[in-house]
């Protein structure tokens, strides 16, 4: 149950969104500050966690909200035999508002071992985002190469994606 974005909210409402019990003995500032039960990091908008603790901060709070997930994750090498660029896809979906704030593209030619970075734009408040770049990491035609995803959404990194390993270009 999301608590309602307007009209009145009670703390009895709150807690009852936390999952906090009743016997419980907690005041809006535990409530607002994690110190009963830790706020979800996933949850768009969370209540302020520094003085004045409103009710009214507490509209619209999804105890329940989950973190994006990473559903298609692709990448493409090019037939440049020169450049040995790059093409990568990939989309997000969530039950709940996102806020991918930064995404990034790591890639790897050392099986994984140690990751080379690259940063793309992401940002939405949709339950989707379909993002896709082109680059150049500096692929050679015998390297193996490897690939993750990685993002942070509502201050919090968001799992990695799988591993996507890239075979060896066919030139």
């Amino acid at each position: 149950m999301t608590l309602p974005a307007s009209g009145t909210i009670s703390i009895n409402d709150i807690r009852i969104e936390l999952g906090v019990p009743s016997y419980t003995n907690a005041s809006m500032l535990d409530l607002a500050t994690g110190g009963v039960v830790a706020i979800n990091p996933w949850a768009v908008p969370k209540p302020q966690n520094y003085a004045p603790y409103l009710m009214t901060a507490w509209y619209s709070y999804n105890h329940a909200a989950t973190a994006p997930n990473i559903t298609s994750f692709v990448v493409l090498g090019t037939t440049d035999p020169i450049y040995g660029g790059f093409n990568a896809s990939w989309s997000y979906i969530s039950g709940t508002s996102l806020n991918v704030t930064d995404t990034y593209l790591d890639y790897s030619f050392d099986y994984g071992a140690t990751y080379n970075q690259f940063q793309y734009l992401s940002g939405t408040s949709t339950t989707q985002i379909i993002d896709s770049v082109e680059g150049l990491p500096g692929f050679t035609s015998l390297d193996d190469t490897y690939f993750r995803l990685r993002a942070y959404a509502n201050g919090t990194q968001v799992p990695y994606s799988p591993l996507y390993a890239y075979p060896p270009f066919p030139y």
